[in-house]
């Protein structure tokens, strides 16, 4: 599968609580400032996916090399968003092509700004040229509890600082892709909402848990993290983009990680979720344990950027446990199998979702000794006979069974 079938993936992916864009059609892109694109924002957007930008257009807009600014216009794409409603506004930009990169700058909007960026006399709100980060695809953009408004050239921050905006105010978003014979992009407009989140952590045996519990977006961007008490309980206030699914994630050195999906959408009347009860699996050895909100791309063995955190709580939990040594068991639905190549290929890729995991720990320092790994196929579904999607995609699944302790 291309790198373009990649991001296609990334976009229809259903769990991952995105809103929907088409793969078609293809959005043309404005390379001027003076004619950019108008997006009208009234709430959650999905723009794109796009042309490639083809160049910097008519005109050279960025003339003058200042902090803040592209050092010149490569390939860019002008955009005016007419915002419809009142508060915290993000936006992530998703590169078609992964390898592509991306920066961005944001301006308050007048009739003569294309004349004052042209002659630097406005600067942005908000800035990235920050080289491209490879393990989240690609991704930019603006995001809640992020301090920085602006990250320079070279490897730093992929976002920058939310914005506080309001009814009838507009902006001029410019994306600058600096390789050439580069793809198109789609960006994901979203507002946020303030939420307070509750609850307590206890083991298998009814024992109040001191633990890590973390909040991580779609885009696998951990996004608030507290520790909860002798008593097991914690409490933590941020922002989640309204309507769109966050993985809770807690976990302990001496049992296993729990994920639960939060959403906006469950609060009625309130911004505080019900109280979340939590209890974490003692390790033990031949359990098995199912490493939650992993997921990969359709019929492939590469993971989404959802799934980061919890891969990481697991390499924080072998990194704990020095003697823990476990087998990663590579599950998939099974799907229409026609022939003996149908067979063959689910089995050959829950090997290779298995040592997705494995490759992933040993980047992350883990000795090999302590790993090992096994696809299953589809031997061993939960839902033998799936009813919905969500059935299906139950049973495409990691488990982690410990093998030794001592």
């Amino acid at each position: 599968m291309k790198q373009t079938n990649l991001f296609i993936a990334l976009l229809t992916f259903t769990l991952s609580g995105i809103a929907q864009p088409s793969e078609k059609p293809i959005y043309p892109v404005v390379s001027d400032c003076d004619k950019a694109t108008t997006i009208l924002i009234k709430g959650n957007r999905v723009f794109g996916p796009t042309a490639a930008p083809l160049g910097f257009g008519d005109v050279q807009e960025i003339p003058k090399k200042k902090s803040l600014l592209f050092e010149k216009e490569h390939f860019t794409a002008w955009y005016l968003l007419d915002i419809q409603r009142d508060g915290e506004f993000v936006f992530e930009v998703v590169p078609t092509q992964p390898k592509n990169d991306y920066d961005f700058m944001v301006y308050s909007y007048s009739e003569e700004l294309c004349k004052k960026i042209k002659n630097a006399d406005q600067m942005p709100l908000r800035s990235n040229l920050s080289r491209v980060d490879k393990s989240i695809q690609g991704i930019s953009g603006l995001m809640a509890n992020v301090k920085n408004t602006s990250v320079g050239a070279g490897v730093g921050n992929a976002y920058c600082q939310s914005m506080t905006v309001k009814k009838g105010e507009k902006y001029v978003l410019v994306l600058d892709n600096v390789y050439p014979n580069g793809e198109g992009h789609t960006i994901f407009f979203s507002f946020l909402k303030e939420v307070e989140i509750k609850g307590s952590i206890v083991d298998s045996n009814n024992l109040p848990v001191e633990g890590d519990v973390s909040l991580s977006d779609n885009f696998g961007n951990v996004v608030e993290k507290v520790r909860s008490d002798k008593n097991g309980a914690y409490q933590m206030k941020t922002n989640m983009k309204e309507g769109e699914n966050y993985n809770l994630s807690s976990s302990s050195p001496k049992t296993f990680i729990s994920n639960q999906t939060l959403n906006t959408n469950d609060l009625v009347n309130t911004t505080t979720f019900d109280p979340i009860q939590t209890i974490l699996p003692v390790l033990q050895v031949g359990t098995k344990y199912n490493l939650g909100n992993i997921t990969f791309y359709g019929d492939m063995a590469d993971l989404l950027p959802v799934s980061y955190p919890s891969v990481e709580k697991l390499a924080e939990l072998l990194e704990s446990n020095k003697k823990l040594v476990i087998q990663i068991e590579g599950h998939v639905n099974k799907g229409t199998v026609k022939n003996q190549q149908d067979v063959e290929f689910n089995q050959t890729l829950s090997e290779e979702r298995a040592m997705t995991i494995y490759n992933y720990l040993i980047k992350k320092g883990i000795s090999k000794e302590r790993l090992s790994a096994v696809g299953l196929s589809a031997s061993q579904m939960i839902n033998p006979i799936p009813k919905n999607l969500k059935e299906q995609e139950a049973n495409r699944r990691v488990e982690i069974k410990i093998t030794s302790m001592e």
